[in-house]
């Protein structure tokens, strides 16, 4: 049995590491829906505002399996960690003084090193907790996620509404400075044994059909979310009339009810089974993007994020949980780094297409390819021998 020291500082590392994500995800998040249209407004085309967003992908494309494979390697991920969220306020603070898209590329991407450390953080977080609560571990850090998306976009509007959309680059440096801070106070468990992996072992993770497989999907989702939600919908609020405080709320109701999803999604895997609810959750992301080039007002552009949210929280805590238990304990990082760096493909490949798409036929073409993926994500799923992680 655990002693009452042990067990104090075990909660005091989760209240930390918990706090310290959450202004994590804040940093990267106060501004994503204003980046589109700052970005439009430093005379960029629909194609350059594609490449923009999608240079946050191109750290986490790069970096998530080195991460995954260093961190198994050491035995530690707090360096990785810590890297992370320097990167996050760094990156922010770039984006707030860049005066050309060009500029502003680069420091999306350094964003986007931010994001490769999401890989050791949410391995870092679950080692705080038995075993056999991974699953309920990974739903808590996936809600916490959730959390600081939703007031980073929230807040951020009425900062935007406020300030104006740049000042909003501020405050997720701020936010990150804060959560660099957290981070330093938390210590990390006791240190894993180091591990010779051999190219031959990496290549065996790699390989696991069940994680290629999923990996395919997050793909697809991110393809979807980061070409539709963090590019375009922003940018087709305003044509139809929304405010910047509008935006943000629109942004914010897609997170609030990814949040809610994420803490769902445990019940409804227990009732239905892991198959049934990615495919559930697959369905509704198609269903909302496929509404969009039909709505016409920001209220109603709101409801159908809000319904993607709740798909994507649902398909994304399935696809997450999955790609750490799928693989024994000392792999786990990098499993979780190979899932992370495939799907970043769709976060780079999204907002590039979508952005040829725009400028070759309207905005309003993006959403109906999109609609598409977001099927085809649905047939795979349907196919996809998806079981219980006990059952592989």
């Amino acid at each position: 049995m655990p002693s009452s020291k042990t067990s104090i500082s075990a909660n005091r590392n989760i209240v930390l590491s918990t706090t310290a994500i959450f202004f994590f995800w804040m940093s990267l998040y106060f501004y994503v829906p204003f980046l589109p249209i700052h970005t439009l407004e430093l005379g960029a085309s629909n194609t350059v505002l594609g490449i923009v967003i999608a240079s946050y992908a191109i750290g986490q494309m790069l970096l998530r399996i080195p991460v995954g494979v260093m961190s198994d390697l050491l035995g530690r991920r707090k360096p990785f960690v810590l890297i992370a969220f320097i990167a996050s306020s760094a990156g922010a603070l770039g984006l707030f003084f860049a005066p050309s898209p060009s500029i502003l590329f680069l420091a999306r991407s350094l964003t986007g090193v931010a994001g490769a450390g999401w890989v050791a953080i949410t391995v870092l977080y679950i080692s705080y907790f038995h075993s056999s609560k991974t699953d309920q571990a990974m739903s808590w850090v996936m809600f916490v996620n959730a959390f600081g998306i939703v007031v980073a976009t929230f807040v951020g509007g009425v900062i935007g509404e406020l300030y104006g959309g740049v000042s909003t680059f501020f405050a997720g440096f701020l936010s990150g400075l804060i959560g660099t801070i957290l981070i330093l106070l938390v210590k990390e468990p006791q240190q894993l044994s180091q591990t010779a992996m051999s190219w031959a072992d990496f290549l065996r993770v790699g390989r696991n059909p069940l994680l290629l497989r999923i990996s395919l999907i997050g793909v697809l989702i991110h393809f979807v979310t980061f070409a539709v939600s963090f590019s375009f919908v922003p940018v087709y609020a305003v044509s139809i009339g929304a405010t910047e405080f509008q935006n943000g709320l629109i942004a914010g109701a897609m997170f609030i009810f990814s949040a809610a999803g994420n803490l769902a999604t445990p019940k409804f895997v227990e009732k239905f089974g892991y198959r049934n609810t990615l495919v559930f959750g697959l369905f509704i992301i198609a269903l909302s993007v496929a509404v969009i080039p039909l709505l016409h007002s920001p209220v109603l552009l709101m409801v159908s994020q809000a319904a993607g949210g709740l798909g994507r929280g649902m398909s994304q805590l399935i696809l997450m949980t999955l790609a750490v238990l799928v693989v024994p304990g000392a792999t786990r990082t990098t499993s979780m780094g190979i899932y992370q760096a495939l799907y970043a493909i769709g976060m780079f490949a999204g907002p590039v297409i979508a952005g040829f798409v725009a400028d070759f036929s309207g905005v309003l073409s993006v959403f109906w390819v999109c609609a598409v993926v977001s099927l085809a994500s649905c047939v795979i799923g349907v196919k996809c021998p998806v079981r219980a992680p006990s059952q592989n």
